[in-house]
């Protein structure tokens, strides 16, 4: 999971000033949680087994799929794809740690995975028709399947060099949505007043949210993940978390609300239309986009940062989380590779800017200098 986006995110959300969790190295967060909830005979270690573990399995699994995908290619003497990296097998793997062995369609009780989780807090949240799914597992499975027939149509990514972008945004649209269950959990646990349980659900979700307004997510943190909560101002709670929905990629209708606590309605639509006081009347979806490549940034930071710090040239660390800063910077993080750092690089609308003219002719009339500068800085500029 070295070079995984989604890993370091969590590192960064849970480390603290020494790089380690609950007084172990924040590199193994998940087995320190629930080794500390097994050592306290709770059940709730089993909910953290699969809420925070294997969902981060399914994470990595669809990771490796995506590299496996990139780096796929047609070989020159057999024309046939290299055996060593199969994407599919990511991706059923990643089903296989979702779904489960026992598990029945749309029951919460067969199943003892991520599928089943899903389906008992839908429940709360959602009027299931029986023998149905929940909307949310409707989704991750038909995106599994929207993976698998892209790399079935590409033969493995290899019919274009391109491929992968594809496999790229099916992932990021995925990652999202699976954890809307894990938010649905948190928020059902709060309106419970489980203090356990929401610091389970807190461990789970909540570091995804670390690469989005900072002093939220630490004030979470301290609140939900650091300390025990007692107190629960549920309004309160709510709304800060759903504040940071849009950074992460999911919105008020997706996680819903439970019809039983009036509390978890969205209470975000407001500020939708505002950055940092300034208010906008335009496109949404249109300005959207362009905020959220502050979030690609801070992910630039937060990847290059762990390879500076957490490894070195030794280990191969370092290079690895700088090359998938630089593919945040090629591809962005959103659904659409189109809303990435390095279209603004090369915009050619650059043009109508007065002083463009003055820069081209400093770096001798090369219009994408911008991006060449950091291509080459994405290889040279690496400070150990």
């Amino acid at each position: 999971m070295l070079n995984h986006p989604t890993y370091n995110i969590f590192l960064h959300g849970l480390a603290d000033k020494k790089f380690e969790f609950m007084g172990s190295p924040a590199t193994l967060y998940a087995d320190t949680f629930i080794s500390s909830l097994l050592y306290s005979k709770t059940a709730a270690a089993s909910d953290a087994m699969v809420a925070v573990s294997i969902w981060m399995q399914v994470a990595h699994n669809l990771h490796l799929s995506y590299a496996a995908c990139k780096a796929s290619f047609l070989s020159s003497d057999s024309r046939e794809l290299k055996p060593t990296k199969d994407p599919s097998l990511f991706v059923d793997e990643a089903a296989a740690y979702w779904i489960g062995d026992s598990q029945d369609t749309g029951s919460a009780s067969e199943g003892h995975l991520l599928y089943a989780l899903t389906e008992f807090i839908s429940s709360k949240y959602e009027d299931i028709p029986e023998g149905s799914q929940s909307s949310i597992n409707t989704r991750v499975l038909d995106l599994f399947n929207k993976a698998k027939n892209h790399l079935a149509i590409t033969q493995g990514c290899t019919t274009s060099k391109d491929s992968h972008l594809s496999m790229r945004e099916i992932v990021n649209e995925l990652i999202p949505i699976m954890a809307v269950p894990l938010l649905r959990s948190l928020f059902y646990y709060i309106s419970v007043e489980d203090s356990l349980m929401v610091k389970v659900y807190s461990v789970a979700v909540l570091p995804l949210f670390s690469a989005c307004a900072s002093s939220t997510y630490l004030e979470l943190k301290s609140e939900l993940i650091d300390n025990d909560i007692y107190e629960f101002e549920k309004a309160y709670l709510y709304s800060k978390i759903e504040s940071m929905f849009s950074c992460l990629g999911v919105t008020c209708d997706e996680v819903g609300f439970m019809p039983e606590d009036d509390f978890t309605r969205c209470t975000t639509t407001a500020s939708l239309h505002s950055l940092a006081g300034y208010r906008y009347g335009s496109d949404l979806e249109k300005v959207t986009k362009r905020a959220r490549l502050d979030i690609d940034m801070k992910r630039i930071d937060i990847l290059m940062t762990n390879g500076i710090t957490r490894h070195s040239s030794a280990d191969g660390g370092t290079d690895k989380l700088f090359a998938t800063a630089f593919e945040v910077y090629q591809y962005g993080t959103s659904p659409s590779v189109k809303d990435s750092l390095v279209n603004l690089a090369k915009d050619t609308g650059r043009e109508i800017v007065p002083v463009f003219e003055s820069f081209k002719r400093y770096y001798q009339f090369q219009s994408n200098y911008a991006d060449q500068i950091i291509v080459r800085c994405s290889v040279t500029c690496i400070i150990y």
